[in-house]
């Protein structure tokens, strides 16, 4: 949003990453841009408040590998993208647009350097923590599945047509079950 800066708040910095993503075989795939925050320069406490985020353990995908094996299920691997984009933001963060960007006013016609994030964005201390508390909430209230009380990253559902079970690895999913619906 362009939103005026409470007075003593001070707006982080932002630069972007530029990449060049190649195939397997070396060939020329894509160019890659990403706006990312510089999270080091937020403040604990008027920033962000924690950064904890849980992930699968290493035993709990092995447990489920195994049950995936033992059953003859498919297994499946869903990469979400631009995960942390899609939460929104718990704290009122200022960025300041990287050198050369701004961001023109339609109704005065000013050029603003500055923003108020309404999405986390990659860099920033809470994103995260942000990401896994939205998922965690689609997958309890949308999706109807239940948390495992031995990993809070193993989700599980059961219904006359089989199970599903899904472990997290931060944007990363191991997805596997009876139920392939």
């Amino acid at each position: 949003e362009l939103v005026p800066i409470e007075p003593g708040r001070q707006a982080i910095k932002s630069k972007l990453v530029l990449k060049v993503k190649y195939f397997a075989d070396g060939s020329y795939n894509k160019h890659k841009a990403r706006l990312v925050a510089k999270g080091f320069m937020q403040k604990l406490g008027l920033d962000f408040f924690s950064t904890f985020s849980p992930m699968a353990t290493l035993t709990t995908v092995r447990v489920l590998l195994a049950i995936a094996v033992f059953y003859s299920l498919e297994i499946i691997h869903a990469d979400i993208p631009q995960a942390f984009c899609q939460s929104l933001q718990d704290t009122d963060i200022w960025m300041q647009l990287p050198f050369g960007i701004g961001i023109r006013n339609r109704h005065t016609g000013a050029v603003s350097k500055i923003v108020k994030l309404i999405r986390s964005l990659y860099g920033l201390r809470g994103s995260p923590q942000l990401w896994n508390k939205m998922l965690t909430k689609f997958f309890k209230e949308e999706a109807n599945y239940q948390q495992a009380d031995c990993d809070a990253c193993m989700f599980y559902k059961h219904s006359e047509s089989g199970f599903v079970l899904v472990a997290v690895e931060v944007d990363d999913l191991v997805i596997t079950g009876s139920d392939s619906a």
